[in-house]
């Protein structure tokens, strides 16, 4: 703020004019400061910040792609497990093949149920 020396009338309404000019400026300055604060505290705008920021950090980056391959692989092998068992059920009633002719009746029959139920699981029977 500049002191100026106001003599005669001319120069005091010139001076209201150039204050007012300032003033203008200055609250269109703080307008966009806080414009940018509230954008910058935003939720939004601090989640996008935050994971900008672990993306570019390397330790993080190999953290997650380990998590993620663990992931996958567990996901794999317990679905190789379930295909596994459930073959293992379908076809145990053919390991009984030493049973008299009456079971190996039962045991077509087991592998029809089994078939069935299988079919059912896949959702190409109606219930």
């Amino acid at each position: 703020m500049t002191n100026t020396v106001i003599s005669n009338h001319e120069d005091l309404l010139m001076q209201i004019e150039y204050l007012k000019a300032e003033k203008l400026k200055k609250e269109s300055g703080l307008k966009v400061s806080f414009n940018e604060f509230l954008e910058s505290v935003h939720p939004v705008n601090i989640v996008k910040k935050t994971l900008s920021d672990l993306v570019n950090d390397n330790e993080i980056k190999n953290k997650v792609v380990r998590a993620g391959l663990t992931i996958g692989t567990n996901y794999i092998i317990n679905y190789i497990m379930l295909k596994q068992k459930m073959l293992k059920q379908f076809f145990s009633p053919l390991a009984d093949i030493n049973k008299p002719a009456s079971v190996s009746g039962n045991i077509a029959m087991g592998i029809v149920f089994k078939i069935g139920k299988l079919m059912k699981l896949n959702g190409d029977l109606p219930e």
